[in-house]
C-alpha cells in the first residue's frame, strides 16, 4: 500500500476478542486502518503533533502514547482519547507504554519517572514512582519491559527499567505503592539504549539494543559491562553494531521484532544517509545475516505476517513470495575465515557447493584467502518453476511442480594460504535457494 501522506512511522496491530485482526498505521499526525491492502481509506484519526507511538495491547484494546499528545486507546472500531490523569501529570508527555503484571505503566517523557494505573483499570488515575535518585548514569527513562525468566507470564515476572544513560533498574513485585510487594533487585550498568523501542522479548529472555551490541539481559544481569564477559548475541557482528550505532545513536527507526513464524529476531538500523538495513538472527542456529535494500522506518507482525513502513508513506509486507516488489531477490554469504587441517600453507584446488532449489540455478563464486577482499558480480537467475501453481492449477490435469534438488557441481578455483573464506552471490526469482555446504579440495604445503 502507497500513498500515505508522509513517512509511515509507527505500525500497530490489534487483536479483538473475536480474534478479529488490524493493522493500524500513523503518517503525519493521523492513524489509518491499513488492515486490507488497495485503496487508503480516510484517517479515523487526526491531528496528532507526531506519529511516534508507543503501544501496548490490554483487555482487548490497544493503548497508544507519542509523547506529545494525551493517551489514546482503540477497541477495534474506534480510536480515541484513553482517559487517564493524575496528580501533577501532563499526560501528553506520557511516550511509552509497557503492560506488566495486568497493569498499564506510562514513561514521562523527560524524565525518570513512570505512572503506573491501577490492577486491570483501563482509564483513570496514574501515580508516578521517580527512577532518578538510583539512576547514577543520568539520563531519563526511555523503555520498560516485563522479565519472564521461566518463559512464560505470571506473578514472578519482574519489571525492567532502561535508562538513557545505561542504568537498567530491575524491580519484583506487582505493586510500586506497597513496599512489602515491590522491591529493588539490582542496578545494573550496560551501553546507551537505541532509542524507545530497544527492548524486545525473545522467549525467557530480554534483548536490548544498546551501542555495545544488542546485549541478552540474563547475560548482562551476570556479567559487570567492564569485566569482559559477553553479554551480547550479536559478538559476532559487534563492530557493524556499534559502528552503525556510533553514526546514528540518536536517529530514529532503531527497533527489534520478533517474527516468530520463520523464527527471526529482526533488528531495524538506521544507516548513513538516512538509509535503514536490518540485522537478522535465526534463532534455531544463532547466525547473522543483513537485510539490505528496505528502506524500512517500522516494523510489525500482525496476523503472522511481516510488515514495514518507509519514509515515503508505503507500506509494504516482507517475506512473502520469491520477488522483491517484482525485481529479482539479490543474496550474497561470505563465509568467516577459517584453517583447514594442521596449519600452514595449503594450495586450494577445487569447491563445490551444495545448494537446494526447484530448479537449476546459475550463480557467482568468490574464493579469498588470509584476509584479501575481492570484489565478485551477480549472476541473474530467472530459474522459472516448471509445474502447478497451488491455488491456480487444474487437479489432476496440470503436472507437478519441481521437487527440491540439491546441485553440487564442482569448480575450480586458485588459491595459497592458511586461511580461506568462500562467497556465493545469487539474483534469483520464482523460487527458494537454500545453501546447505560446501566440500573443499585442498593439498597442504611443505616448509623449506
Amino acid at each position: 500500500m502507497t500513498g500515505l501522506p508522509d513517512a509511515v512511522e509507527t505500525l500497530m496491530p490489534h487483536v479483538a476478542a473475536d480474534n478479529t485482526r488490524a493493522l493500524l498505521a500513523a503518517s503525519n499526525g493521523n492513524i489509518y486502518d491499513v488492515t486490507s491492502a488497495g485503496t487508503l481509506s480516510a484517517p479515523i484519526a487526526s491531528g496528532y503533533l507526531n506519529s511516534r507511538f508507543q503501544t501496548a495491547q490490554f483487555k482487548d484494546r490497544l493503548f497508544a502514547v507519542n509523547g506529545a499528545d494525551a493517551p489514546a486507546v482503540y477497541d477495534g472500531s474506534t480510536w480515541s482519547d484513553a482517559g487517564f490523569s493524575g496528580t501533577g501529570l501532563d499526560a501528553t508527555t506520557l511516550a511509552s507504554v509497557t503492560l506488566h503484571q495486568a497493569r498499564l505503566y506510562f514513561i514521562e517523557d523527560d524524565s525518570g519517572r513512570f505512572w503506573y494505573a491501577g490492577p486491570g483499570s483501563i482509564s483513570g488515575t496514574l501515580n508516578s514512582f521517580d527512577l532518578s535518585p538510583l539512576a547514577t548514569s543520568g539520563g531519563e527513562l526511555m523503555a520498560m519491559g516485563s522479565w519472564s525468566r521461566d518463559g512464560g507470564s505470571g506473578p514472578d515476572d519482574l519489571a525492567v527499567f532502561v535508562m538513557s544513560g545505561g542504568d537498567v533498574l530491575v524491580y519484583s513485585g506487582s505493586d510500586p505503592a506497597s513496599a512489602s510487594t515491590w522491591s529493588l533487585v539490582g542496578v545494573y550498568r550496560i551501553g546507551r539504549p537505541l532509542g524507545r523501542r530497544c527492548l524486545v522479548k525473545t522467549g525467557p529472555d530480554l534483548i536490548v539494543l544498546t551501542e555495545d551490541g544488542y546485549v541478552s539481559l540474563s547475560a548482562a544481569l551476570s556479567e559487570a559491562r567492564s569485566s569482559g564477559g559477553s553479554t551480547s548475541p550479536s559478538d559476532i557482528i559487534r563492530s557493524a553494531v556499534m559502528e552503525n550505532a556510533r553514526d546514528n545513536l540518536y536517529s530514529f527507526g532503531w527497533q527489534a521484532v520478533l517474527y516468530p513464524r520463520d523464527g527471526l529476531l529482526i533488528i531495524n538500523a538506521p544507516s548513513m544517509r538516512n538509509q535503514y538495513e536490518q540485522h537478522v538472527l535465526s534463532l534455531a542456529s544463532g547466525a547473522w545475516c543483513r537485510f539490505v535494500g528496505m528502506p524500512a522506518l517500522c516494523w510489525a507482525v500482525s496476523d503472522e505476517g511481516l510488515y514495514f513502513g518507509d519514509g515515503a508513506g508505503g507500506i509494504y509486507q516482507a517475506d512473502e513470495g520469491y520477488l522483491d516488489d517484482d525485481s529479482n531477490i539479490e543474496a550474497e554469504c561470505r563465509t568467516s575465515f577459517q584453517p583447514i587441517g594442521e596449519r600452514g600453507i595449503k594450495r586450494f584446488l577445487m569447491l563445490r557447493p551444495i545448494l537446494a532449489a526447484e530448479s537449476p540455478i546459475t550463480y557467482t563464486l568468490g574464493f579469498d584467502t588470509d584476509f584479501s577482499n575481492a570484489e565478485i558480480g551477480f549472476e541473474p537467475n530467472y530459474g522459472e518453476v516448471v509445474g502447478a501453481l497451488w491455488n491456480l492449477a487444474i487437479w489432476d490435469e496440470e503436472a507437478w511442480a519441481n521437487a527440491i534438488t540439491a546441485f553440487t557441481d564442482w569448480h575450480v578455483i586458485q588459491g595459497l594460504g592458511e586461511t580461506f573464506s568462500i562467497r556465493i552471490k545469487t539474483s534469483t526469482r520464482a523460487q527458494p535457494v537454500r545453501i546447505i555446504g560446501f566440500d573443499l579440495m585442498h593439498q597442504p604445503g611443505f616448509g623449506l
